[in-house]
């Protein structure tokens, strides 16, 4: 008797047994017959004349297909002796960089209000669908093969598909203008504000029950971590959270712990594909703990001075005082009557316009002026803001000109000879790689998971 029908025997011999009273030895043999019997059942169902049989056979395959696991790396890409400080809250936490709290607040500052918001301002302009190739805004067009010359035709389904894909990035999702999800020119400016000061572009993917997207909504990207399941060392922690082979990756968190759902009252954490999150500034650090560099925290020492030298300003202005200079009485004898009347003198022939550069005489007065602006600091000082300035604009590819800075020698600054030149430069420099970064997540988290969802 063959393996096979050994272990349907046994099946079939236990149907009067309960389940309880069967050894392990049993157990193990029905299972082993149930999964001969399956196997046999899809053989035949997929080798089937009947067209229905195979269909529903590869569905059920694809269905629980689970995608195969990657290598485990020899490297480490985390901290390696962060197990000895595990803090044991289930994430990962930046242990040379700046904490994300103060980059956002930082980015409240004047000069770094004014660089995020030209950008935004920028951008906004490619946030409306257009065909035209001359005019600035985005579209959406059929992949094209790597070899592929021309671009495809669109059929009457594409245009329906597209049409589809860019009500859904207008209004948010598909509830519609009056949803509560963000409209694309919002939802764009909270995300790449994030990316500017956290370097953190994050929003959450809300799917419906066949798992089709629904809508997507902008998350604080000071608030997401990375949890410890990406760490090798770490991932029996989170045993019996597989997903079709994948462990949750993201969690938000507030007050150093993972945030608790009000309604559910799980933890907020994330799979792969239920949160958008990008980064610009990706590092090989080690001590970054997979987290990136933002342009804050690269000039946090630049941004730091530049405060310190408005404050400088701010409180000559407030408490301050520099007379061009002051007269010395050098007689120490004289009374208040003799001062006073000097006083009154002065005025009489100093102020007013009819007394302009008009040389005072006085008789029986030992004077001495003495200068009080004779020093160029004030041209050094200004010289050291500049400096700053720019070099600050720097570290986000931004000419001061588009902020509305304009230095006498900016042209040796920047080697651009007229203001539509360096303008030019900048914007390739420094909006073009930013438009880029949107496209790769819009392209990655949405676009590509609309077109297979149906219209």
């Amino acid at each position: 008797m063959s393996e096979k029908e050994q272990a349907k025997k046994t099946i079939l011999n236990k149907d009067d047994i309960s389940i309880q009273d069967l050894s392990f030895e049993q157990i193990d043999s029905i299972i082993k017959g149930l999964s001969l019997h399956k196997e046999n059942m899809l053989q035949k169902s997929l080798t089937s004349d009947n067209l229905e049989d195979i269909v529903k056979a590869q569905t059920y395959l694809e269905k629980n297909k689970k995608p195969a696991k990657s290598p485990n790396i020899k490297t480490s890409l985390f901290v390696p002796d962060e197990a000895a400080y595990h803090t044991g809250n289930g994430y990962k936490e930046n242990y040379s960089g700046v904490p994300f709290e103060v980059l956002q607040r930082m980015g409240n500052i004047p000069i770094v209000y004014s660089i995020v918001k030209t950008r935004l301002d920028q951008i906004k302009n490619f946030l409306e669908f257009s065909n035209d190739e001359q005019k600035a805004g985005y579209t959406i067009t059929k992949k094209r093969g790597l070899f592929d010359d021309k671009e495809k035709e669109l059929s009457s389904a594409d245009k329906n598909k597209i049409e589809y894909i860019v009500n859904y990035l207008e209004y948010g999702g598909r509830g519609g203008k009056w949803d509560d999800g963000e409209d694309l020119t919002e939802f764009i400016s909270k995300i790449v504000k994030d990316s500017l000061t956290v370097d953190q572009a994050t929003a959450e993917i809300i799917r419906d029950k066949k798992g089709e997207l629904y809508k997507h909504v902008a998350v604080d990207g000071s608030t997401i971590r990375l949890l410890d399941s990406e760490d090798q060392r770490f991932q029996d922690q989170f045993k019996g959270m597989e997903i079709n082979g994948f462990l949750p990756k993201y969690a938000q968190v507030w007050n150093n712990n993972i945030v608790t759902n009000p309604i559910t009252n799980q933890p907020v954490i994330y799979y792969p594909w239920e949160l958008m999150y990008g980064v610009r500034n990706k590092s090989t650090n080690i001590r970054q703990n997979g987290y990136g560099v933002s342009e804050l925290e690269a000039g946090i020492e630049l941004v730091t001075w530049i405060l310190w030298g408005m404050q400088y300003n701010g409180n000559f202005f407030k408490q301050g005082s520099q007379p061009k200079g002051f007269i010395n009485l050098k007689n120490g004898e004289m009374n208040n009557s003799i001062l006073n009347e000097f006083r009154q003198a002065w005025r009489q022939m100093m102020t007013g316009v009819n007394n302009s550069h008009r040389i005072p005489v006085f008789e029986g007065v030992d004077l001495e002026w003495i200068d009080l602006q004779k020093s160029n600091r004030d041209m050094e000082f200004q010289s050291w803001n500049e400096f700053l300035i720019v070099m600050f604009c720097s570290m986000y590819t931004i000419d001061p000109s588009e902020l509305g800075f304009h230095f006498k020698n900016q042209k040796d600054m920047f080697g651009q000879e007229g203001q539509r030149e360096r303008l030019d430069h900048s914007r390739k420099k420094g909006l073009v790689p930013l438009l880029k970064f949107i496209q790769k997540l819009i392209n990655k988290y949405i676009v590509n998971f609309l077109i297979h969802s149906s219209p």
